[in-house]
């Protein structure tokens, strides 16, 4: 019951924030100020592609964000829709080569 009224929750006013400044990125889930938030920093090895999920819609792997820096990696937006993945992985890949 706790899950899934954690999840109707979320679903009804949680939010996906990304923060991009000065060479690290900042990511957020959750509702409000609850959540959880990663951070990733961006140096000369950092790599953004999208990679396959663990998360299937109708027997096919969806895609999701992997920023790679050094022996660090982070996954994030396997939740959210193709084209705003995309996007972002160019926005974050554009950030990472940044100077």
């Amino acid at each position: 019951t706790f899950v899934l009224v954690g999840a109707i929750i979320f679903m009804l006013f949680g939010s996906w924030r990304v923060h991009i400044e000065r060479g690290r990125a900042r990511f957020f889930t959750g509702v409000g100020p609850v959540g959880k938030t990663r951070e990733i920093v961006f140096d000369a090895t950092t790599r953004v592609q999208l990679a396959d999920a663990y998360v299937k819609v109708r027997r096919l792997p969806q895609q999701l964000i992997s920023v790679t820096t050094g022996d660090r990696r982070l996954q994030y937006g396997a939740g959210l829709p193709h084209d705003v993945r995309v996007y972002l992985a160019a926005i974050l890949r554009q950030a990472s080569e940044a100077p």
